[in-house]
Formats: structure tokens, sequence, C-alpha cells
């Protein structure tokens, strides 16, 4: 298997492991949901300071939620998909890079 073959099969498993699991939907989600309405609410009727802020907000609630996405349970690896791997020969960069490929399909999807 080449390495970018590897790669997306790391990501594969691991948006599989997502599915199954839901940490995004069941926990991260909720929470970024209420952050976007709370900040508003918070400022005020003043429309033209929500227009001024409003996208700085959103993105740095975006990097926040991205960082809690990277760090998901489901992300971390279990002993038996450690051996998995090992027993597989696949190359740890090939792993690093699956991770980060269904980080950011999860990112864009938030």
């Amino acid at each position: 298997m080449t390495f970018w073959t590897q790669a997306i099969e790391v990501a594969r498993v691991d948006l599989r492991v997502e599915r199954r699991l839901g940490d995004t939907l069941k926990v991260i989600v909720p929470f970024a949901v209420m952050a976007l309405l709370v900040f508003p609410l918070t400022l005020g009727l003043r429309l033209s300071l929500v227009r001024e802020i409003g996208t700085g907000i959103f993105w740095a609630l975006s990097i926040l939620f991205g960082m809690q996405i990277a760090l998901r349970l489901s992300a971390g690896d279990t002993s038996a998909r450690k051996d998995m791997y090992a027993l597989l020969g696949v190359d740890p960069a090939a792993r690093f890079i699956g991770r980060c490929m269904s980080g950011t399909l999860l990112m864009f999807g938030f």
C-alpha cells in the first residue's frame, strides 16, 4: 500500500469510529451552537457592533471548538488499534496525516 492509501484508510477508520461514538455531535456541536447564540445576546441589540466583531468571534469560536474536535476521545488510539497498525506495518506519518484528514473533515462539517 502506498503512503496516501494508508493515510486515507486511517482517516476512514477514524471517521467510522467517530460515527459510532458520536463525540462531535453529542458533545461539541451543542456547546458550539450555544456559544454562537450567547455572544450576540451578550452584546445586546446593537447590530452594528455584532456586524463589526461577529466575524472575529465566529473564527475564535471555530478555533476553540476545532481544538476540541482534534482532542476528542474517538481520536485516541486504543492499544488494540495501535497493535493492529503495528502488525499491518502502517507508516506512523500516514497515521498522523490520516488523523489530520479526519479532523479536517469534521471541522469543515462543524
